[in-house]
């Protein structure tokens, strides 16, 4: 074999050692939908490095649906989660209030105590220790 054809060999060992690897994994905190309505959901955390509340939404998830709500790794152990059904018939809340825009995405900061828009009750999920987290709506 030449110098050529091995190092063209090699070249595609490589080539398809990549492309065949599995992608490191992501970790993250994502929302499910178990529920045989369509939903729209919420997330909020408290951040220790602003040293307040972010809430976040809204994510559509038809039934059978799953969406990242929150990418990397956690940072946090608790993440408070609401949701309501499509039409506005069904919620799923909590007891912890947090701000959220009725009508369009939004991402509010320091959300607990500053609301240009209407509180929500968000429930509390304790994530553990976990780096990667899935809560899905039943």
């Amino acid at each position: 074999m030449s110098g050529k054809s091995a190092l063209f060999l090699c070249a595609a060992v490589a080539l398809a050692a990549a492309l065949f690897s599995p992608a490191p994994a992501r970790a993250s905190f994502t929302v499910c939908n178990d529920s045989s309505e369509t939903i729209n959901t919420a997330v909020s955390h408290h951040s220790a490095q602003q040293g307040y509340f972010i809430s976040e939404g809204w994510w559509r998830l038809t039934p059978g649906e799953c969406k990242v709500a929150l990418g990397g790794d956690l940072d946090v152990r608790y993440v408070y989660v609401y949701a309501e059904s499509n039409d506005g018939s069904d919620t799923w809340s909590g007891s912890y209030s947090n701000c959220v825009n009725p009508t369009d995405p939004f991402t509010l900061y320091d959300s607990q105590n500053r609301c240009p828009f209407i509180y929500k009750k968000f429930r509390e999920v304790d994530t553990g220790d976990y780096k990667n987290f899935t809560y899905t709506f039943k």
